[in-house]
């Protein structure tokens, strides 16, 4: 079984399309992935997991996304002004807009040790790979914007392993 998306790829489309018609860019982070998925569908409740059909009408209702049908949406419009970008890991995006160097200024400001780890509990949480880092991808597609976006060129840490701590 593999899990399709239309909306999603109308969606994509219209973004594009306005994209096109003004200029600009349109950013998504979401967890997912670039290629089709099967059994990605879960329902939440009250932020656990539980199975979609539990209580229906109570129930979110939550997939992953396929990028890579998002993707393939846009390029069936034909329009050769519009780029797409990603995805890319949260990690590599967060990194690439200077997550760990913003982390340590802040830290630095605060001489609170709790404070700095929470700080570092957080940076953790968004850039690890095992936590939201590899689970979320973004992905942009632009119009007239400099390229590459920010957050798509590659990301360089500062400790050289792509962790960045």
């Amino acid at each position: 079984m593999i899990e399709v998306s239309p909306d999603s790829c109308s969606l994509a489309q219209d973004l594009a399309k306005t994209v096109s018609k003004h200029k600009g860019a349109a950013l998504a982070i979401d967890y997912g992935a670039n290629h089709a998925l099967s059994d990605s569908l879960r329902g939440i409740i009250r932020h656990s997991f539980e199975h979609p059909l539990c209580a229906p009408g109570n129930v979110d209702l939550s997939a992953w996304v396929d990028f890579s049908a998002l993707s393939r949406a846009i390029q069936s419009l034909n329009d050769s002004t519009v780029s797409l970008h990603g995805p890319v890991t949260q990690t590599h995006f967060l990194h690439a807009l200077g997550i760990f160097e913003r982390m340590e200024a802040l830290a630095e400001k605060t001489e609170d040790e709790k404070k700095q780890y929470d700080l570092e509990l957080e940076y953790d949480r968004l850039t690890e790979p095992a936590q939201m880092g590899h689970t979320y991808k973004a992905w942009a597609v632009s119009k007239g914007v400099t390229e590459p976006l920010p957050g798509f060129i590659p990301a360089v840490p500062e400790d050289g392993n792509g962790s960045g701590s």
